[in-house]
């Protein structure tokens, strides 16, 4: 039934493990909508800037104001310790069930991003 996709923002790996992930739906106007988020290891190669479903991480519930629009920050369980950073990315399903497919994906991040120590190269 054509269910929009969530377009994620941001993906911070914190030192809980934990992943801290952002980002915005537009949907139907005053709807609940699940968000699942997943891990892989790199981005879909066959489309372009889309995510893979590799391992599920969590879920949240969330609500579209009047307008459609929502905007969430989730707090899901990093993906396991043998693995790096990766790929994160999300779907989106409404309270009857509709599921979207994988939406964009952005690359984790660390929490903590050590200084630039040659923020310019080497002089």
């Amino acid at each position: 039934r054509l269910q929009n996709y969530p377009i994620l923002s941001s993906a911070i790996r914190t030192a809980a493990p934990a992943t801290q992930v952002s980002g915005t739906l537009h949907s139907a106007p005053s709807s609940a909508y699940r968000i699942d988020v997943y891990y892989g290891l790199g981005c879909d190669f066959t489309a372009t800037g889309r995510g893979y479903a590799g391992i599920h991480l969590g879920r949240g519930n969330f609500q579209t104001n009047a307008l459609g629009d929502l905007s969430f920050n989730l707090t899901v369980a990093a993906a396991p310790a043998v693995f790096n950073l990766g790929a994160i990315s999300a779907t989106a399903t409404s309270a009857s069930g509709d599921t979207s497919e994988v939406g964009n994906c952005v690359l984790e991040v660390p929490a903590n991003l050590p200084p630039l120590v040659f923020a310019n190269g080497f002089e």
